[in-house]
């Protein structure tokens, strides 16, 4: 999954597909979204997120807090 992200940082991720990645419920991914704590940017009504800022989010949640 790593490395899927670090082939092509600017491509677009649905909701759909963040809640693939990170094997939580599409509701959540939608969640995360909405919190602040996923970017996203809109296309019209429909968010997509940046497949570095999923990894920014991953590295994030990895860090010592």
């Amino acid at each position: 999954m790593e490395a899927d992200l670090q082939a092509d940082p600017s491509a677009l991720l649905t909701p759909d597909d963040v809640a693939k990645r990170l094997r939580v419920s599409r509701s959540m991914a939608y969640t995360l979204i909405k919190r602040g704590e996923l970017k996203a940017l809109y296309v019209g009504r429909l968010p997509r997120v940046r497949a570095s800022a999923l990894a920014e989010y991953l590295a994030a949640a990895e860090s010592p807090r």
